[in-house]
Formats: structure tokens, C-alpha cells, sequence
């Protein structure tokens, strides 16, 4: 198996636009207008321009950055359903997304809280349209403690997709431990993590063992570690040492 450095990396993230439109003609209580823009198809029309721009932008500040996936487009009407189709096409490509960043056109609030109650998955706020849908949801969701970004611009949002993109380097690390029987702190400095079991619950990076000298044995023509010290003239040099090791932990 080929060793994944972690530069090619990427993270993966799902972008949703959701957007409202009526199926009635009316005013109030928020809305306003006055001829063809109180009619359904001048909501149809702004919220696909609306759409349109959101994708502009994301292909402006992300393209390359991240691995994109299918944008998806979903619109209610004034009646404030959340129905499970709805919450089904956000879902589609869910085990391999990363963070969902939504963008919006009307009032969808509650149907992005929702989504962070059942699906838990990271969520950030796209830029535009406006920094209410981003303080009203973002809110929300925060006070239930779930993972939000409530990102106000696209610096914002660049800043905290390189910070997650960290954590799922760090998620699928495996480091390899040449250990001395089955200690895992240095006895000559003790700067080192107390439990590994705590590192890989809180960063995700799993621990593979082996005891050096059983390694050493293996995979070198010495076996004493002595000799090793004293052969300065090896071919065993450190950076082959290091590569050897780092290629064994990717294969277990």
C-alpha cells in the first residue's frame, strides 16, 4: 500500500444553497414588494441568480484549496416544512464530506439546525448574501453544542477549512512506536505525551507497536543495537532508518 502523503490531502466540502419562495401573492411580515415581485416566479428567478453567485464565489476562493463536491440546490415554499426530501438530497454525499458550507436565499434557519441536531456534521456560512443567516443559525446551533463555524467572510471560511483539514490529517495519521518493551515514555526527557490513548480520542492519530529490538532484527543485517551506534559507516543511515519506519506504519 502506498504510503498517502499528507500534502495531497484534501478536505472535502459539500456545498448547499437553500432558498424560500411563495407560492402566494402577498406583503408582510417580511416581505415586500409591489407588481411581478410578489409573484412566485420572481422569487424562482432572484433565488437562482442567487445560486449562481454562490457558486461564482465558491469557484473564486476555494477551487484548488479543497476537493469540492456536487453543489446542491434546494428551495421550500412559505408553509416552513421540513421535509425528510429535502434533508435527504443535503445528505447524499455525507460519509465523504468533511464540512458543509451553506449558502442561502430566504428564511431556512431552522431546516440548517436541524441538519446539525441529526447529522453532526461541521457546518460553516458561505459569503454572501448576509450576515444574519449566518449570526441567527450559527447561533442556534452553537447553544446546542454542535460544531458551527459562523464564518462572516471568505477569509473566515478559508482560515477554519485549513484548521479542519489538519484534523482529518492528524485523523488519519498512524505513527509507527519502536519502543523498548512496552514503554512508550522516554526516560531521558518527559515532554512526551502521558497517554496515548487520550491523543488518538481527541486528534484521532492511531499508535502502531513494535519492540525495537524485534524490529531491528528484521529489518536491518545487525542485531545488536551497539553495533548499530558504533556503525557510522552503515548503509543503515538515520534517513533510511526514518523512511523504513514511516513505510511500515502506513502498512499496518
Amino acid at each position: 500500500m502506498p504510503i498517502e502523503k499528507t500534502v495531497d490531502i484534501k478536505l472535502n466540502v459539500k456545498p448547499v444553497f437553500m432558498c424560500m419562495y411563495h407560492d402566494y401573492v402577498y406583503e408582510g411580515p417580511c416581505r415586500f414588494g409591489s407588481g411581478e415581485e410578489l409573484e412566485k416566479k420572481y422569487d424562482l428567478m432572484y433565488n437562482q441568480e442567487a445560486y449562481q453567485l454562490f457558486l461564482k464565489n465558491i469557484k473564486t476562493h476555494l477551487e484548488g484549496k479543497v476537493n469540492l463536491l456536487e453543489p446542491v440546490f434546494v428551495g421550500r415554499n412559505e408553509e416552513f416544512q421540513i421535509k425528510e426530501e429535502i434533508l435527504k438530497k443535503i445528505t447524499e454525499d455525507m460519509e465523504k464530506t468533511d464540512v458543509y458550507l451553506f449558502g442561502q436565499g430566504g428564511r431556512v434557519y431552522d431546516i440548517v439546525v436541524e441538519f446539525a441536531q441529526r447529522f453532526k456534521k461541521p457546518i460553516m456560512f458561505s459569503e454572501p448574501p448576509n450576515p444574519f443567516f449566518t449570526a441567527i443559525t450559527a447561533s442556534a446551533i452553537i447553544a446546542r453544542g454542535l460544531e458551527t463555524y459562523p464564518t462572516l467572510d471568505w477569509d473566515d471560511i478559508i482560515k477554519y477549512m485549513k484548521v479542519l483539514r489538519v484534523r482529518k490529517v492528524l485523523k488519519e495519521t498512524r505513527a509507527l512506536l519502536a519502543s523498548k518493551g512496552n514503554s512508550n515514555i522516554s526516560f531521558s526527557t518527559t515532554d512526551s505525551f502521558i497517554c496515548l490513548e487520550d491523543v488518538t480520542k481527541k486528534l484521532g492519530v492511531r499508535f502502531r507497536y513494535e519492540d525495537i529490538h524485534n524490529y531491528l532484527t528484521k529489518h536491518t543485517s545487525f542485531h545488536l543495537i551497539p553495533i548499530i551506534l558504533y556503525q557510522e559507516e552503515s548503509v543503515l543511515t538515520p534517513q533510511k532508518m526514518t523512511w523504513k519506519l514511516l513505510r511500515r506504519s502506513q502498512t499496518n
